[in-house]
């Protein structure tokens, strides 16, 4: 650091140098507030039926503000922010449960709202003449012109009906049945309902009488299979944090194309993207089976499983919409992924020492379904860049097939190319496959 400019070593007219110590001068607080509450009331309208309330209340704000001296930001930069959430949730469940001999029923219907807010806003200033006033004092610069201030807001809710009915026969057999059907205001008025069903069976084996002999060893051994579809909001959610507003809504973005007028520079608006009032839930299905088993009083214990999911209505482009760069987003791509898991445990106790190990291991793979594309030029073309029904990570480039050993090698290879009639190589470079 220099003792009389007391600037640092480093490129001092750029906009921000990298010297370390100098980043020990940034001032940078941040301050969080949490706060959290639920309730939760339980009656008992019967011996075998229950009901629920619950309700949770959620607010969470943070404040960021950093000053970056002129030591490190040329002429000084402040940012002041802050962002605010807060979550309402309520729900009513009903419970039944019942034992009659062999027969054991358990049925659960369930009622929730949700309703999440998220606003806050930021400014950054730069231009300072003196680093005195920090960021406690953002009137002493000048706005950026650019993202230089911004604030946001967003008021998503859901809401959730869900019904399960469980049969369990002599701790043997088990039947399980799902249905729940979900409305977000993420989607239009007429697509904003999604249904979602699921199902399961298991078969406790080791609680038949014919594998009595077993059971010294194989202490539990347990099949089971389900099948299940669920709603997927993460992509409507995604496209809203880039484009501050859902696949359904129409409108403009601010700051847009810059436009120089003199010395100013103004920026006008964007259109967004053409809506698609009947953009709707992504879903995901999935088909899984395995077992889980228990050796020796539960010092070897374990499971294995192989599944199947499919995703459809995933958001895509149409290759013949004439809009250009505003075309609308529509539920065309689906892709599908197929795996396995297992995992295996061991624990013991030694003496007064208890001890757990414990292993996995697991496979998947995706798979492209149907992927919207425009017309291909040519057969090499559509051979090398239609994905559809192609696996996923799947990297294009040169096969090596060892070092070339000798100039004279390298004038009888054939012709590379940007290597100037192969002129470029020398003895030790990579050789490449030839595939014409």
């Amino acid at each position: 650091k220099d003792p009389v400019t007391n600037s640092w070593d480093g490129i001092t007219t750029a906009s921000q140098i990298t010297n370390p110590l100098a980043w020990m001068q940034v001032d940078d607080d941040d301050a969080t507030s949490h706060i959290s509450t639920h309730a939760r009331f339980t009656f008992n309208l019967m011996k075998e039926l229950k009901l629920v309330l619950f309700g949770a209340y959620t607010y969470n704000i943070v404040e960021n503000s950093q000053y970056l001296p002129t030591s490190v930001w040329a002429n000084g930069q402040a940012y002041k922010g802050t962002k605010k959430m807060e979550s309402l949730l309520g729900n009513m469940m009903l419970t039944y449960k019942k034992g009659w001999k062999k027969h054991f029923f358990d049925v659960l219907a369930l009622a929730e709202l949700q309703k999440e807010t998220y606003m806050g806003y930021y400014t950054t200033v730069s231009n300072f003449s003196t680093d005195k006033f920090g960021y406690n004092n953002l009137q002493a610069g000048a706005v950026r012109l650019w993202e230089g201030t911004n604030s946001y807001y967003e008021q998503p809710r859901l809401a959730s009906f869900m019904g399960r009915f469980n049969y369990t026969y002599a701790d043997r057999y088990v039947l399980t049945l799902n249905a729940r059907t979900d409305a977000s205001s993420k989607f239009g008025a007429n697509h904003k309902w999604g249904f979602f069903p699921s199902a399961s069976v298991g078969w406790m084996l080791t609680n038949e009488e014919f594998m009595n002999p077993l059971k010294k060893v194989l202490n539990e051994f347990k099949i089971r299979a389900s099948w299940g579809e669920l709603g997927d909001l993460s992509a409507a959610s995604q496209y809203y944090a880039n484009n501050e507003q859902y696949y359904f809504q129409s409108g403009y973005q601010y700051p847009g194309t810059p436009m120089n007028f003199g010395d100013r520079i103004i920026y006008g608006l964007n259109p967004t993207l053409n809506p698609n009032p009947d953009f709707t839930w992504a879903t995901s299905s999935m088909i899984n089976a395995g077992v889980d088993f228990k050796l020796w009083n539960g010092l070897l214990s374990g499971s294995a499983d192989v599944f199947y999911r499919q995703r459809k209505g995933l958001p895509a482009q149409k290759a013949n919409d004439n809009a250009g760069a505003l075309a609308t987003w529509y539920n065309l791509d689906h892709d599908n992924t197929r795996g396995f898991e297992f995992s295996l445990n061991h624990q013991h106790k030694i003496g007064e020492v208890n001890y757990f190990v414990g292993g996995n291991m697991s496979w998947s793979r995706t798979r492209k379904g149907n992927i919207e594309h425009g017309r291909f030029t040519s057969g090499y073309d559509e051979w090398k860049w239609n994905t559809e029904g192609h696996w996923n990570n799947v990297r294009w480039g040169y096969n090596c097939i060892g070092r070339y050993q000798s100039y004279g090698e390298i004038v009888n290879a054939p012709m590379h190319n940007n290597s100037n009639n192969n002129s470029a190589i020398l003895p030790g470079d990579l050789k490449y496959e030839d595939w014409n």
